[in-house]
C-alpha cells in the first residue's frame, strides 16, 4: 500500500457590488433577455435617486424651520422670565423673583455653554 498525499485546493472568489444599477455586464443580459429593460432600470434608478435628493432636502429645510422656531420661543420666553421676576419684585416675593431670574439665567448660560462644547 502507498501513501499518497493529495493535497487539493478549494478557491473561492467573491463580488460584493452594492448599487442600484447592476454592472454593465448584468445590465447587457437584461438587455438580451428582454428589449428595454436596460432603459427602464437606468430610469427607475433615476427617479429613485432623485426621490431622495427631494426628501433629503424637505429634511433639512424642515431642520432649519424647527430651528428658527426653536430660537424665536427661546428669546422670547427670555423677556417673559425677566419681566415675570421683576413684577415679583416689585410685589415683595424677593424669592420667587430670585428663582425665576436665577433659573431664567442658569438655562441661558448652560445653552451656551453646551453649544460652544458641540463646536469643539
Amino acid at each position: 500500500m502507498s501513501n499518497k498525499n493529495n493535497n487539493n485546493q478549494v478557491v473561492s472568489q467573491s463580488l460584493l457590488y452594492s448599487s442600484p444599477i447592476p454592472m454593465a455586464s448584468e445590465l447587457q443580459k437584461y438587455e438580451d433577455t428582454l428589449p428595454g429593460a436596460a432603459e427602464r432600470i437606468l430610469s427607475m434608478a433615476e427617479k429613485q435617486s432623485n426621490h431622495r435628493i427631494d426628501s433629503e432636502t424637505i429634511g433639512l429645510k424642515h431642520a432649519v424651520i424647527q430651528n428658527y422656531i426653536g430660537l424665536i420661543l427661546g428669546f422670547s420666553a427670555i423677556p417673559i422670565c425677566i419681566g415675570s421676576a421683576v413684577y415679583f419684585a416689585l410685589q415683595s416675593h424677593v424669592y420667587l423673583s430670585g428663582i425665576l431670574l436665577g433659573g431664567t439665567m442658569v438655562s441661558v448660560v448652560s445653552i451656551f455653554v453646551i453649544k460652544s462644547n458641540d463646536k469643539k
